[in-house]
């Protein structure tokens, strides 16, 4: 009895883990060697040229964009990421904080924003980071009062991105 009571608890606890492993999909990018895992809850969407990635919450219409631009030497990163930030202040984005941090396997430099659209309070998270000759940044819009329940898909999104066995 305790070896079926064993197995069966056995089975239960792989069968739950893979469970979760099916019910995530990933994404992947062949011009720059890139996967990513798709938050649950959150659609692959299409009609984003600039980006490599695009996910979108349906519900709350909160977004995750990846975006990566090859650089001639890793040393011009600053201009693009110095060029992205100036885009989002000059149109009006605030600064709410800026922090290094690492993400995974990444370390780079995280900067949120706030903004007005339409009367709804948003907050813009960017997370930058050079791997290998690409700089890339990602990015999220997410309302303010849901901004902490949705920011961990976009940190998953960074951490789960691969550039490993992909050509």
């Amino acid at each position: 009895m305790k070896t079926i009571f064993t197995f069966l608890s056995s089975f239960l606890v792989v069968f739950t883990l893979s469970s979760v492993a099916w019910s995530q999909s990933t994404e992947t990018n062949e011009e720059y060697g890139i996967t990513a895992t798709v938050p649950d809850d959150w659609d692959v969407a299409d009609g984003n040229d600039r980006a490599v990635f695009n996910f979108l919450h349906a519900e709350s219409h909160s977004q995750i964009e990846v975006i990566g631009t090859r650089l001639m030497t890793a040393d011009v990163a600053d201009v693009f990421f110095e060029t992205f930030h100036e885009t989002l202040e000059g149109s009006q984005f605030e600064i709410f904080e800026t922090e290094e941090k690492s993400i995974g396997d990444f370390s780079g430099t995280e900067t949120i924003y706030e903004f007005d659209s339409s009367g709804v309070r948003l907050k813009i998270a960017v997370f930058q980071f050079v791997n290998d000759t690409v700089a890339w940044i990602t990015v999220t819009y997410i309302q303010n009062d849901i901004f902490e329940e949705q920011i961990g898909a976009y940190r998953e999104v960074i951490g789960s991105l691969s550039f490993e066995g992909v050509e």
